[in-house]
């Protein structure tokens, strides 16, 4: 009973040379006991079910409790978590920006553990902006990698790529899922490739204890597309996006927008998440036929300022304008009659034009949001991609700066240069691609680049 009430002991190291343990000895639940691999200790541990740990391991900056790595607060490049750690936290790698390489051992199976059901939720090795591998070893029976990337140990589930991976990833065939946030702040990555067995990709949603999950890939910035194999069965892409197989539902625009865009004619309903996390989208343009606004689908978005939603819509996810601050006018028509959970929260400025009586009115005084049944102030115009060509769009090179002629127009109506929008070239001296850069002045706004 030597050690029973010792409730604030969490290890304990026992020699080499204890060659025996008394049966009457109690530990305290969730001890760690650290000592040398093939001693009396480690059998010991084996057979009382306690959590064993080789004491010659490394275990620098590691908080480790009844089995659980905590927290790592070193500053290593390479991370070695010890055998006879059985979970990693949730979070315990979090704003680890040292660390290049992780190794998951054999006796790890849990990562993500929580500590309550209310535990706060953090994507997996957050803030680990140089992370380039996790390696895990053959032997663990949960996880398994491939070229630095954790996945379920059948290889079936993508989990989680390393924030530093860079270049093209393509995903390996017999693959059929990827968890939510598996990319998320992989700012590195310029082409994912999804082969034909992916069949689910997880989207933007509120889970049951009141967390928001969102995009897979939130924070790509240097994403510039998703290649989905031609003969998958749900999923399909063009010029980058990802879109569902019929291509009626946007799931992911790509690249990420700066300025304003048009959403296709094609897209009947806007996915879950297809925008979120884009802080520089200042305008959108939604199709009439677009028929939903999916959960998440522009949360955080705080470029916007004005969007009007077409009479197609009929309903508006969760979560679907959460936290665009910048968001200070929203029209909404009275064909909507289905508006998720916290769909305007975070948005402090904002009113809602509608048609008085209707479902949107009665949501918005529910839920505390301002409404108004005068109209929306008349405001700037958004230029967008649409009203801007250039010609010619294509040059011999010779060593001389290049400056295409630029037409922006507002339906049918010309604009004027100098007094509507202004023009600025990059890049177009040199042999390559160049840029011009079109801005809104006066009664417009909105920025729209062209490539040459």
């Amino acid at each position: 009973m030597a050690f029973w009430d010792c409730s604030s002991l969490n290890s304990i190291t026992i020699p080499e040379s204890v060659t025996e343990l008394k049966t009457s000895m109690v530990f305290p639940a969730g001890i760690t006991i650290y000592g040398e691999e093939g001693s009396y200790a480690q059998s010991y541990a084996l057979k009382y079910g306690i959590i064993f740990i080789d004491s010659k391991a490394d275990v620098t900056g590691m908080e480790i409790k009844g089995g659980v790595l905590q927290r790592y607060t070193g500053t290593a490049e390479v991370v070695v978590i010890p055998n006879g750690v059985t979970a990693i936290r949730d979070g315990a790698f979090n704003e680890c920006s040292s660390v290049k390489s992780i190794t998951i051992p054999q006796s790890v199976q849990n990562i993500r553990a929580t500590v309550g059901m209310m535990s706060a939720y953090s994507p997996l090795f957050n803030g680990c902006s140089n992370l380039e591998e996790l390696k895990v070893d053959a032997a663990n029976e949960s996880y398994a990698s491939q070229d630095g990337v954790l996945y379920s140990k059948d290889k079936t589930r993508l989990i989680c790529c390393p924030r530093g991976k860079k270049g093209v990833l393509s995903i390996p065939e017999g693959v059929d899922s990827i968890s939510d946030e598996s990319f998320r702040g992989c700012s590195r990555l310029t082409s994912i490739i999804i082969p034909k067995s992916v069949t689910s990709i997880m989207t933007f949603y509120y889970d049951y204890v009141g967390v928001y999950h969102r995009s897979p890939f939130e924070g790509c910035s240097s994403l510039r597309e998703l290649k989905v194999a031609a003969d998958n069965k749900n999923y399909a892409s063009e010029n980058g996006m990802l879109y569902n197989k019929d291509k009626t539902e946007l799931l992911r625009y790509l690249p990420e927008p700066s300025g304003t865009v048009d959403i296709p004619a094609n897209v009947k309903r806007i996915g879950n998440g297809a925008f979120s996390g884009y802080a520089k989208l200042t305008g959108i343009t939604i199709p009439k036929g677009v028929d939903s606004i999916g959960n998440g689908a522009f949360y955080s978005c705080r470029g916007l300022t004005s969007l009007t939603v077409p009479e197609s819509v009929t309903a508006i996810g969760e979560g679907a304008f959460y936290s665009c601050r910048g968001l200070t006018s929203l029209t909404v028509q009275e064909s909507v009659t289905a508006i998720g959970e916290g769909a305007f929260a975070g948005c402090p400025n904002l009113t809602i034009y509608g048609k008085a009586g209707s479902y949107v009115e009665t949501y918005a005084k529910e839920n505390y949001v301002k409404f108004s049944s005068d109209g929306a102030p008349v405001g700037k115009k958004t230029i967008s991609d649409k009203n801007v060509t250039i010609s010619p769009s294509f040059y011999t090179y010779d060593g001389k700066a290049k400056t295409p002629a630029v037409t922006v127009k507002d339906g049918n109506t010309v604009l004027k240069k100098g007094t509507d929008y202004t023009v600025e070239y990059k890049n177009n001296k040199n042999a390559g691609t160049a840029k011009v850069v079109v801005t809104g002045k006066g009664n417009y706004k909105g920025t729209v680049t062209k490539n040459f």
